[in-house]
């Protein structure tokens, strides 16, 4: 297995997806996305997180195993803010799988308009520091 202990993400070339604050190994923590961008001049909102799905695939083409980051679940509920823009997502963060990256497909079934609104993010695990 090959992994990188860098801190900082190596950035796609544009048009890739844009990138989440990284996320330390060993942290249970969330990372939002901000939707206002797409949905906001459609005054179109997100009406409920059980709207939102996501799919995480590891950029080394490997099957996710217990060593990759998940739901945080109960630990840092996912959920979507009261302007229906922003959606925040509780992530669980083994301690060993620093440097590894990840685009993580979200899908709203259903906006409040009836749209499928699709959009890849990135976000890279950094070592735990202390």
């Amino acid at each position: 297995m090959s992994s990188t202990t860098t801190t900082k993400p190596v950035q796609p070339t544009p048009p890739g997806p844009p990138w989440m604050p990284p996320i330390r190994a060993g942290d249970t923590d969330g990372r939002y996305v901000n939707c206002a961008l797409e949905l906001g001049p459609l005054q179109d909102v997100i009406p409920s997180i059980r709207d939102v799905s996501y799919v995480i695939v590891r950029q080394d083409g490997r099957p996710l195993d217990a060593s990759d980051i998940t739901s945080a679940g109960t630990s840092w509920p996912d959920t979507v803010d009261d302007t229906g823009l922003i959606i925040t997502f509780g992530f669980k963060v083994p301690p060993t799988n620093p440097g590894r990256v990840y685009q993580i497909t979200l899908t709203v079934n259903k906006t409040a308009q009836g749209r499928i609104y699709v959009r890849d993010v990135m976000i890279q695990v950094t070592p735990k520091l202390g």
